[in-house]
């Protein structure tokens, strides 16, 4: 995880943070978006936030997924998000570290699956427990469940 918890990093220290979890052999890198940021709407920050990490990832042929703590954002703010995620050609959208605020919901899941379509994968992450919820978000749209409880999920499976 990159930026974590909050994502105030600078964006030069996110991408280093990413080139140096790839030579330690990082195949995926979760990156929390600027939270500061977005909620002062400094677009053009998030914007040069989102593309400089994604080219990192993606230079070395690595797969990025911009956590969005959607238990965070207002509607508005989910909706720049998203838009600023498929125009960066970002691999998946992420609902939450699980840190902060709620984690993913079903209808959070749907709210973002009718904002970026097929364009980019969704992660469902934050407060997953059973194997109902985690259903749930999958039918919502969820492609990937982040949870600490995997294993009681697949047992309860």
């Amino acid at each position: 995880v990159v930026g974590f918890p909050y994502g105030y990093s600078s964006t030069v220290a996110k991408a280093e943070e990413v080139k140096k979890a790839i030579l330690e052999g990082a195949d995926e890198l979760d990156v929390v978006i600027n939270i500061c940021a977005v909620k002062n709407k400094d677009w053009a920050y998030v914007s040069n936030d989102i593309e400089s990490v994604t080219m990192a990832a993606h230079m070395k042929g690595k797969i990025v997924k911009i956590i969005i703590e959607s238990g965070l954002m207002d509607e508005e703010e989910i909706k720049k998000i998203c838009e600023i995620c498929i125009e960066k050609e970002v691999d998946f959208v992420k609902t939450s570290s699980g840190v902060n605020a709620e984690g993913a919901t079903a209808e959070g899941v749907r709210f973002i699956k009718s904002l970026i379509g097929d364009r980019a994968k969704i992660k469902a992450s934050g407060g997953i427990r059973d194997f109902e919820k985690a259903t749930q978000l999958i039918e919502a749209g969820a492609d990937r469940i982040g949870a600490s409880k995997s294993i009681d999920i697949l047992n309860q499976a």
